[in-house]
């Protein structure tokens, strides 16, 4: 009984302290120097230091095998990236703060692995307490806008009204097709939806659509004999922008603006902007292609003022418009290659897994593996658009759903070589 008691403890301080780690990051923002911002965030850091000191001193499982080879490719990764930095005079604060990205990136994987695998079968709880600190972040992030940035203008909002967590969210929209969700989840689903339609933002309604094709082409007919349940929510969404349509915000035209900007100037603006620090990344590489650049690493581009651009040549450092090629820039072929052979790895295990994902397994066993499967395949997706890194908390979320893919894939293997020592054991007292 003892030994219950404290095993319930162990879980219930676990469960708590890691989502409190995560939650830290929700009032999280990107400052662009030393200073106050710099303090403020070194307080946000210490407070998920505490939480995961804690968290690690009461799990009681922590074997850690299955990461060894993450874990080596996040420690070369930041080594080549420091190491390069330095040598090239990167700027100091720069580099600290993309090195705690990844930290945080690396940590969550480690801590969401570590307390699935030590809080099974208690995964009903996980599932709540990953809604609750999701839909948290959308909705916090919109209060800042409304109440520290000047509020919300609907006739020219754009990413500032995105939280971190919006690709969580929108992985419940495919989940919807197979899933009874809860109510919390379809408000999450909505939310997040509603948020990309009125950003007017392209790149995540190409995120949500790949998400959904591989749902619908991996999960098979299960998927596709409830695609009649996305038509309240599409409706609900419709009638809700159709209602700011009426009352004066152009919501339309500016999708038309962006979606025919091509047809309208000759040629698409974002994405020459994103061809152009490709191709000085990739400049970057053929110079340092072995240890890259440094985390921050300066990157350019440049848009021509008829296209909307300003005066000169603008800069990005670290994590530019395409998170794959940003890797190899930043750390180089032997500190970027291996992290990000790695990540397509798990995107390829993340398929295999969605393939064989049984349609009448509606476990929150199940459901979880899913989840996280569908959002590691959303931020590979997002990564040929964007830089993940260069966002602490989607990367931090990134970890999450890849420890979520690991620590299910070794229940998964674990559980019939369990079942035949359980049928063994079994059959050893019956002859006895």
């Amino acid at each position: 009984m003892r030994g219950i008691k404290s095993k319930n403890k162990c879980q219930n301080v676990m469960f708590y302290t890691y989502f409190l780690s995560i939650a830290t990051w929700m009032f999280d923002f990107r400052s662009e120097g030393a200073g106050q911002g710099a303090a403020i965030q070194a307080i946000f850091l210490a407070l998920y230091m505490a939480t995961s000191v804690v968290f690690y001193a009461y799990t009681p499982k922590k074997r850690i095998i299955d990461l060894a080879f993450f874990l080596f490719a996040v420690i070369i990764f930041i080594i080549c990236g420091l190491i390069s930095g330095i040598v090239q005079n990167n700027d100091t604060y720069g580099l600290f703060r993309n090195s705690i990205t990844i930290l945080i990136y690396s940590s969550s994987v480690v801590s969401t692995y570590l307390l699935l695998i030590n809080l099974q079968p208690s995964f009903d709880k996980f599932r709540a307490g990953l809604s609750f600190v999701a839909l948290s972040f959308l909705i916090t992030n919109i209060l800042i806008v409304l109440l520290f940035q000047g509020g919300i203008d609907v006739n020219s909002t754009r990413y500032e009204i995105i939280g971190s967590s919006i690709l969580v969210c929108l992985s419940y929209v495919p989940l919807f097709l197979r899933y009874r969700l809860k109510l919390i989840e379809i408000i999450c689903a909505a939310l997040a939806t509603s948020v990309i339609a009125l950003s007017v933002t392209r790149t995540w309604v190409l995120v949500l659509a790949i998400q959904m094709a591989f749902s619908l082409l991996l999960g098979g007919y299960a998927y596709f004999r409830n695609i009649k349940r996305l038509f309240i929510p599409a409706l609900l969404i419709i009638a809700s922008l159709g209602t700011l349509q009426f009352m004066g915000a152009p919501v339309l035209e500016r999708w038309s603006t962006r979606l025919f900007a091509s047809e309208r100037v000759g040629v698409d603006p974002t994405s020459l902007t994103r061809q152009r620090q490709i191709e000085s990344m990739i400049d970057g590489i053929e110079r340092n292609f072995l240890l890259g650049n440094g985390l921050y690493g300066e990157s350019s581009y440049w848009l021509e003022r008829d296209l909307g651009g300003g005066d000169g040549i603008q800069t990005g450092n670290g994590f530019g418009h395409n998170q794959h090629i940003s890797m190899i820039f930043v750390a180089g072929l032997l500190g970027g290659m291996p992290l990000l052979l790695w990540q397509f790895y798990i995107a390829i295990f993340s398929v295999f897994s969605l393939r064989k994902s049984s349609a009448s397994d509606i476990s929150e066993r199940m459901f979880l593996h899913v989840l996280g499967c569908t959002i590691v395949l959303g931020t590979l997706a997002y990564g040929f658009y964007g830089g993940t890194f260069g966002n602490r908390g989607l990367t931090m979320w990134y970890g999450v759903a890849t420890g979520i893919c690991l620590a299910f894939s070794r229940i998964t293997r674990r559980a019939p070589s369990e079942a035949c020592r359980s049928h063994r054991l079994s059959n050893t007292i019956v002859s006895k």
